[in-house]
């Protein structure tokens, strides 16, 4: 197999030797990509050290395109102004025509990988498609780019397969998979084993992604840098969104669990909670458990929250960590209104400062196990 990740970033030269041990003559090459404007990329081939690509180099990269025809390319991002679901996106896009264009002159004549498998280690969105208000209460719309889109385009232009590390649609291990009821077709189950058979009956599919688009969940490993770690009495989802990985987590931890629910303005797109914590979380270690932290307003309005109602502690544990829109100030601030530290800690899946809980090894099991299992496939 041959790993093709992003020059500078360290993710995929991990997951290649995590891979390694799986996998025999694993190499690894990296791209680099130049933005021209907002919609052009330019993707070239290089090496380890980070130079702009010889014939030598790629003469050695077609020498392993032909011994081993599978390609794995991840896409990572980073944090804060650097974070852009656009980029991600268009990055995604130009190594996928650069490798599978049927222009041979394009590929630099290199060969058409056999089988060519692309990592988000968080999948792009680029706004949510909804429909909000400004200050002066005229309409102004999200741009439609949903995931779902993304993952269709891919899968049109010839990818055999997306691996995509906790996406925001669909919070469990598997082939991503939706149903929803025939007369409320934006109420979406991705698990309806619990439900009485009536109710699964009436189910239909919206979504089919299986033998395409595999979500990986690296719960587990949250849950063993917690247990080392961080103290915790008590685990607090602070929206229903992240509900089912604060109640894995404090299942397998044996603590308490509690869970908030957000309501954001249509209107401003202020954040307030529907519900309070309650005496559950009194002199306890609390730690607030998310999937993603974005501006970070949730997580501030749940740790004022908790403390609210006498907890000891606060920290917070999130799996991916973009931190925009001044959220690292605005914690800092938060910080000192309250006169409280609040670690925080996240999985390396975005580059960030708290990346401290590492997912290679979890990922490499992970791809590891389809191939097992859907040879045909990857």
């Amino acid at each position: 197999m041959i790993v093709l990740g992003q020059a500078g970033l360290p993710y995929s030269g991990k997951l290649a030797e995590e891979l390694a041990e799986y996998y025999k003559g694993i190499k690894h090459y990296d791209f680099y990509f130049k933005q021209f404007g907002n919609t052009e990329y330019l993707i070239d081939i290089i090496g380890h050290d980070g130079k702009n690509s010889s014939n030598r180099k790629l003469m050695q990269f077609k020498k392993d395109m032909k011994k081993d025809g599978k390609v794995l390319v991840v896409v990572q991002g980073e944090y804060g102004e650097k974070w852009n679901s656009d980029l991600i996106v268009g990055t995604t896009e130009q190594i996928v025509e650069v490798l599978n264009a049927d222009d041979i002159e394009y590929r630099k004549r290199l060969p058409k990988p056999e089988k060519l498998a692309i990592l988000w280690t968080h999948s792009p969105f680029a706004k949510q498609d909804k429909l909000f208000a400004d200050d002066n209460g005229n309409p102004m719309y999200g741009v439609p780019k949903t995931i779902k889109m993304q993952r269709k385009k891919l899968k049109n232009a010839g990818v055999d397969i997306l691996f995509e590390i906790f996406p925001h649609d669909y919070r469990r291990e598997g082939w991503i998979y939706k149903k929803a009821k025939k007369n409320m077709p934006y109420k979406v189950y991705t698990d309806w084993g619990k439900l009485p058979e009536k109710e699964k009956n009436s189910l239909v599919a919206v979504e089919d992604w299986r033998n395409f688009a595999w979500a990986i969940d690296p719960t587990a490993l949250i849950s063993d840098y917690i247990r080392i770690h961080i103290p915790l009495d008590v685990a607090v989802s602070p929206d229903f969104t992240a509900d089912e990985m604060s109640v894995s987590i404090s299942r397998d931890l044996g603590v308490w669990n509690a869970g908030l629910q957000k309501i954001r303005s249509r209107k401003d797109g202020r954040l307030t909670l529907k519900n309070h914590l309650s005496e559950i979380v009194k002199g306890s270690n609390v730690l607030i458990v998310d999937d993603m932290i974005y501006s970070g307003g949730t997580i501030r309005l749940a740790i004022e929250d908790a403390f609210e109602h006498g907890a000891k502690s606060g920290a917070v544990v999130a799996v991916h960590g973009q931190f925009t829109e001044n959220a690292l100030e605005e914690m800092k601030k938060f910080k000192k209104r309250i006169g409280k530290d609040i670690p925080i800690y996240t999985t390396d899946t975005i580059v960030n400062p708290f990346g401290k809980i590492e997912t290679p090894r979890r990922v490499a099991k992970s791809i590891y196990n389809v191939g097992l299992n859907y040879p045909d496939i990857f």
